[in-house]
């Protein structure tokens, strides 16, 4: 750790370089206490029922009543030590300006109820996550640049509920730009997202989350801009999307947003990313839905003016609602139906689709 914020802390971190810092060969001394603590603590469960029985009791049963008030800041600090700067506790600093690159673990760490603002700061080159957010942390990221993170750039994690608003995302190849899983009910507006290569796609949804996704930009991504997995919900709203891939959105496993509004445009020329819907490559499909998903898509259209709506694939047991003025193209229905037919007679439900299985 460079910086280490935490207690109630209101400071102003600005302007600093953070780059290199690179994690010493043994375990730092506030990790030893950690595991000390944690060692204890599993030691004294196992012996409860023996120590209630024998001499000394109440200062035995003090220590084990210590120790386990302890536990969730034991907890909170395991895997906390490799960040250059580590918010904890109720801090609520302000982070601007600072340059952090080339750091081993993440850029920014934060943890607990901390709500700092993190704002015009540069993090590049990290191979964790260039800003984490977990526990039960509110913070504002704004006007920050993320570029060539190896980890990705934002993972949001358990009920942290960060504002993520007119950041810049560019180049993330291995892992999303911005993962929001857990519970968390983010918020990602005016964001720009550019030079997604290798399987990274921009924005992924998972876990229970329920994100507001409004008014971002996303370009020349190799992959879907936006997937939604798990029991993820929440809304896409006005998103503007020009894809190098011919896929924009995915909706899979049993995710159900609410997806509104959004301008897509793909390069039809492109193979499709997903596999199932490689049928799609010749009339690509912009939206996918797949597995068990449903959620509600209304007015999503193709870039310019008087263009028709965005083409709908559906596979497997998927069951969107479509509204009318955004109902799946006679190409696209087509493309489903085919590919619901291939499935059929490769096997059914063996293969992951029902023969009741039919596009909406």
């Amino acid at each position: 750790i460079a910086v280490l914020l935490a207690g109630s802390t209101t400071v102003v971190l600005e302007g600093n370089d953070l780059r290199d810092n690179r994690k010493k060969s043994g375990t730092p001394a506030s990790q030893q206490r950690v595991q000390a603590q944690s060692q204890a603590l599993r030691v004294l469960r196992e012996l409860e029922p023996e120590i209630s029985s024998t001499r000394g009791v109440q200062a035995q049963s003090q220590a084990l009543r210590v120790l386990r008030e302890l536990e969730p800041e034991i907890s909170s600090m395991r895997g906390t030590k490799r960040a250059a700067i580590l918010v904890l506790d109720q801090a609520a600093p302000i982070v601007r300006g600072n340059s952090l690159s080339s750091n081993d673990g993440c850029g920014i760490l934060v943890c607990n109820s901390a709500n700092p603002t993190v704002e015009g700061n540069t993090i590049r080159n990290h191979w964790r996550p260039a800003i984490a957010i977990r526990n039960t942390a509110r913070c504002l990221l704004r006007k920050n640049s993320l570029f060539d993170n190896e980890g990705g750039g934002v993972m949001v994690g358990e009920n942290a509920c960060p504002q993520i608003e007119e950041n810049e995302f560019r180049g993330h190849k291995r892992h999303a730009a911005v993962y929001l899983g857990g519970s968390t009910r983010a918020h990602l507006r005016g964001n720009v997202f550019s030079g997604s290569a290798g399987y990274a796609v921009a924005v992924a949804v998972a876990g229970t989350a329920r994100p507001t996704i409004e008014g971002n930009t996303f370009r020349d991504g190799a992959q879907p801009a936006i997937v939604v997995k798990g029991d993820a919900r929440g809304l896409i709203r006005g998103n503007t999307i020009v894809s190098l891939a011919p896929i924009c959105i995915v909706l899979r496993e049993r995710a159900a947003p609410f997806v509104d509004g959004n301008t897509l445009s793909v390069a039809p020329a492109l193979a499709a990313v997903d596999s199932a819907a490689s049928a799609a490559a010749a009339h690509p499909a912009q939206i996918v839905c797949k597995d068990d998903s449903a959620g509600t898509l209304r007015d999503n259209r193709l870039a310019g003016d008087g263009a028709p709506p965005a083409a709908l694939l559906v596979l497997d047991r998927a069951r969107p609602k479509v509204s009318v003025s955004a109902k799946p193209n006679v190409g696209a229905a087509a493309l489903a139906c085919s590919r619901q037919r291939q499935l059929d007679e490769e096997g059914g439900p063996e293969h992951g689709t029902s023969k009741r299985a039919r596009p909406s």
